[in-house]
């Protein structure tokens, strides 16, 4: 069987704290988990690749089918040998984990942007936290790791909303449609971050039940219960976010409401006061030859006279009203 080095990374972390990296080809020396724990790596695995790597781990069939489906839910399925878990991060990029007793398959892949988790960060905090070497400890980490960027997203979300409530109910700083634009888009990075970050609390539930022995680790239950938490006050914090984001849309519309109402009465009543210096100038301009004042001198500044007259007497009227 052979490994192509840059696309599988094997590691072992070993008592002392740290990871080292093995030949590839080498993986099936240490999955006995006599020299610490075995992380196998792969970024964007091709269906041949993790055929490969489930004739050497033993995966089951129906787990390596759900790492090749890109709309996969995040879940976890346990199997025999070993568990199968499903997460995404913020920006929707899928790890796909296969977790057994002695060794942890991450598989990373892309999302439409290109993006793709990194596991440097996590890599270094089992190096340099002092983590126990078993597999329930390093799903732990990588659990947390997402989840700690999802309450980064969401308080760049929370500062965002917050600003775009203080543009809104600032009477010299009237909301405009960019702004609009913009308060849908918050809104609509919300509802994501919220499908994505609902599953995860599911599956860090399903990892508490501690059905397998990998989870049975009194450490990874005390910690994955720290994550629940996290994912909780997540959820939490979305839908106050997502509550606050609704107000101050709803408040928005109702000021350009408020506004256009207030240029529809200006209209409305200029309208009314040219409509009546209007229908005298058109009874007027009929010129028809038996109509009355048609031959008075005095009659063409009677007529101008009573338009600037009734002009005057329907501004006065809506002025009072507050109509202008």
């Amino acid at each position: 069987m052979a490994y192509d080095p840059t696309v599988i990374d094997a590691q072992i972390h070993g008592t002392d704290g740290s990871w080292q990296s093995i030949d590839p080809i080498h993986i099936d020396w240490h999955r006995t988990g006599e020299k610490g724990l075995l992380w196998v790596d792969v970024a964007d695995p091709t269906a041949a690749e993790l055929g490969v790597l489930a004739e050497e781990f033993d995966l089951h069939p129906l787990a390596l089918e759900g790492a090749v489906q890109h709309n996969e839910r995040s879940k976890v399925e346990r199997f025999p040998t070993h568990a199968f878990i499903v997460i995404y991060d913020t920006d929707g990029s899928r790890i796909t984990l296969f977790v057994g007793a002695t060794w942890v398959i991450s598989a990373r892949a892309a999302n439409e942007d290109g993006h793709r988790w990194e596991p440097r960060s996590c890599r270094q905090r089992m190096s340099f936290g002092g983590h126990r070497s078993t597999p329930g400890a390093l799903v732990h980490r990588i659990i947390d790791t997402v989840t700690d960027g999802y309450e980064d997203r969401i308080d760049q979300v929370a500062h965002r909303v917050e600003a775009l409530e203080e543009e809104i109910l600032d009477s010299f700083k009237p909301a405009t449609d960019p702004t609009q634009r913009e308060m849908l888009t918050l809104r609509r990075q919300l509802l994501e971050l919220r499908r994505r970050v609902i599953p995860a609390r599911d599956v860090v539930q399903e990892l508490r039940r501690g059905r397998a022995d990998t989870f049975d680790e009194e450490e990874v239950e005390l910690a994955l219960a720290d994550v629940h938490d996290h994912l909780l006050r997540i959820v939490d914090q979305v839908d106050a976010e997502r509550e606050l984001l609704n107000n101050a849309f709803d408040a928005h519309l109702a000021m350009m409401s408020n506004q256009m109402n207030l240029v529809m009465k200006k209209l409305t009543a200029w309208g009314s006061i040219l409509f009546g210096a209007g229908l005298i100038a058109g009874i007027y301009g009929m010129n028809f030859k038996h109509m009355p004042e048609l031959d008075w001198k005095l009659g063409y500044p009677m007529a101008l006279g009573s338009m600037v007259a009734l002009c005057l007497v329907l501004r006065v009227i809506f002025k009072r009203r507050d109509w202008l």
